[in-house]
This record gives C-alpha cells, sequence and structure tokens, in this order.
C-alpha cells in the first residue's frame, strides 16, 4: 500500500530518530508538521495517519491559524486535531501539549479574539501557548507577513499581562491531573488510504458542518465526534498504528499505553481497518469487551476492507459480534445504558 509505505518511511527515518535523540539529550521534541488535512491520506505536505506521530513527540502540537474561529459557528471539526493530541497525550503521559496560535490573524485581531480561541484550545486539552509571532522589525514588507505581531508596540500590551496570567495559570492547571477515559473511538484515518491522490474532497481545516468532508465520506464520523464531545462522554482517538504499537487486550479491557478501556466505538464511514487492528477488537470482543458501531450490521456497516482488501472473512465476524447501534444516536443511548457520566 503506497500510503502505509510512506507513513512507514516517515515515522521510522524522520521521527522516530529525532525524538529518539531529542529523549536522550533531554529536550522536548515538539512543534507542528505543516498543514493537517484529514482524513486525506495525500495530505498535500504531511505523512497520513498524522496522530501516530504524536506517539514519539514529547511535546505533540498544532497549528491554530486566524483568528476568526468559533466567532461566528458554535463549533469547528479542526478541533478533531486537538483531540487526536489530548489522546497521544493520555496514552503516553505527555505532560505538555503545544500549540502555535493565532498566526495570521491580522491587525484587527483582539484580545476578545485571542480569549475566545484561548479557552477553545484548553477545554480541548492543550496546555501550552506560542503565540504566532514577534517581529523583530516593522521594516518594509514584513510588516505584512502574516500580521498581528505580539509585542510592545501594540495598543493593547500592558493588558496582555491579565490575558497570559490566565493562561499560564490554566495551561498549568492542566499538567496537575490525569485522565482517565472509558472510551476509545477508532480514529478512521487509514479510510482516506481508500481514496487516490485528487479523487479526496474536503478536510476538517476551518470545517463547520459535519459535510465538510465529501470523499471519503466523514460526515457519519463527524457527527459522533462532535456529539461525544458536546455531551462531555469521556473519550479518547484511537489511531489504527498506535494501536498497532501498543494496544493489548487485558482483563477484558482495550489497553493502549497508560489508558485502560472498557468500550472501543467506531462510525460506520470506518471503511477500513488495518489487519492488527480487525485483530485486536475480535479478541477484545472475545474477552468480552464492548465494541459498539453507528452501522446496521449489513453491507453499509464499517470495515468492509481489511489492509484495503475486501472479502476478508474478519469482516463479517467483526460485524456478527459487535452491536450495531444503527444511528449516532442509537450509539449514545447504548453508550447511557452502559456508562454513568461522569459530568
Amino acid at each position: 500500500d503506497y500510503f502505509r509505505t510512506l507513513h512507514t518511511l516517515w515515522i521510522d527515518n524522520f521521527v522516530k530518530p529525532i525524538a529518539d535523540w531529542c529523549g536522550k539529550h533531554g529536550i522536548a521534541w515538539t512543534g507542528h508538521d505543516i498543514e493537517h488535512q484529514w482524513p486525506q491520506a495525500h495530505g498535500g505536505r504531511i505523512a497520513p495517519s498524522e496522530q501516530h506521530t504524536y506517539e514519539f513527540r514529547q511535546w505533540p502540537g498544532l497549528d491554530l491559524l486566524l483568528c476568526d474561529h468559533l466567532r461566528d459557528y458554535p463549533t469547528e471539526f479542526d478541533k478533531l486535531e486537538m483531540i487526536e493530541i489530548r489522546s497521544a497525550a493520555n496514552q503516553f503521559k505527555k505532560e505538555r501539549t503545544l500549540c502555535e496560535a493565532y498566526g495570521a490573524g491580522g491587525y484587527h485581531s483582539t484580545t476578545d479574539d485571542y480569549k475566545r480561541m484561548g479557552d477553545y484550545l484548553l477545554v480541548n486539552g492543550i496546555n501550552f501557548f506560542v503565540p504566532h509571532l514577534t517581529l523583530f522589525s516593522y521594516m518594509g514588507q514584513r510588516k505584512r507577513d502574516c500580521p498581528q505581531s505580539f509585542d510592545y508596540r501594540q495598543p493593547w500590551w500592558k493588558e496582555y499581562t491579565e490575558y497570559n496570567d490566565y493562561f499560564a495559570r490554566g495551561s498549568y492547571m492542566l499538567t496537575r491531573g490525569r485522565m482517565e477515559q472509558r472510551i476509545l473511538l477508532v480514529n478512521p484515518s487509514t479510510t482516506g488510504y481508500l481514496i487516490t491522490g485528487l479523487d479526496g474532497k474536503g478536510d476538517v481545516d476551518h470545517g463547520r458542518d459535519p459535510g465538510c468532508v465529501k470523499n471519503p465520506d466523514m460526515r457519519d464520523f463527524l457527527t459522533l465526534f462532535e456529539s461525544l464531545c458536546r455531551e462531555m462522554w469521556d473519550f479518547d482517538l484511537g489511531d489504527e498504528f498506535t494501536m498497532e504499537d501498543a494496544a493489548r487486550v487485558e482483563d477484558g479491557k482495550l489497553v493502549v499505553g497508560d489508558q485502560r478501556y472498557d468500550a472501543v466505538i467506531l462510525s460506520r464511514d470506518t471503511k477500513n481497518l488495518m489487519d492488527s487492528t480487525a485483530d485486536t477488537l475480535l479478541e477484545f470482543m472475545r474477552a468480552g469487551g464492548a465494541v459498539i458501531s453507528t452501522g446496521d450490521g449489513g453491507e453499509g456497516d464499517g470495515a468492509g476492507y481489511i489492509s484495503g482488501m475486501t472479502d476478508d472473512p474478519r469482516t463479517s465476524e467483526l460485524r456478527r459480534n459487535w452491536t450495531a447501534a444503527g444511528s449516532v444516536d442509537g450509539l449514545l443511548s447504548l453508550l447511557g445504558e452502559k456508562f454513568e457520566k461522569y459530568v
């Protein structure tokens, strides 16, 4: 598979060597790759299945450009990347998660924008902010290169201390505890591997409704994802490559790194599963674990492909043994029957 080969080369020859070197020298490797165009495997300028890279970075990070997020819409689906990062932090005990924030927000952006977006980052598990950027000089064209600049030349500079104190305290507070999640939502990123080149249409960047990703169709997954966030269920995203590295079944639970999950859920949009994921889910169900799909158990349900191949006998075995909820609402209802909400 081309995209899996690309991903493996990226992890083995770039991500792991840098992470290992930083770990040996007491340095936290952080930052972000150029863009995040989930679920498109070609992604423009990044490797497919970006969540897997967060397993290795000491401080996994992202970039949240512009300052109009949540200004006119109640939600945006680029928070998927935040939850990918938060999930990796939960699974691998990452103390810090970073965001390069507010870049190219423009000189018209305000501290109200920075406060709104900062809260958006905190509530989704990001606990270290890097404001983009501070210009050494405003001379020439540079003043128009991704403004604004966070420095003493801004009219709000004296008030900025109060803002920074607020977020510094919030960020520190988020490092003082540990999340214990009960639910793992399978990240369907390898379904994007079924789409070649320019056939992919749409991504989550500034996506404001579940139809923002059109090919592969991810409306069901994004509706499920948003519903879990809105109803404040305790869940992590499960990257399939990470599960291949670090998942095991133990005492009736699915263990991924430092997290122990009681249930695995997946959207019917998860058309492809890796061999390792299919085997792990089957083992989990044989041990009494709960796997719930938004599908109906028929041909339109998930796992129609196993590592890109159809007619794998594990497809029918998975569909026979997991619980087919029939819809997002049906899945949420089943979660409510199985678990008492924390909030």
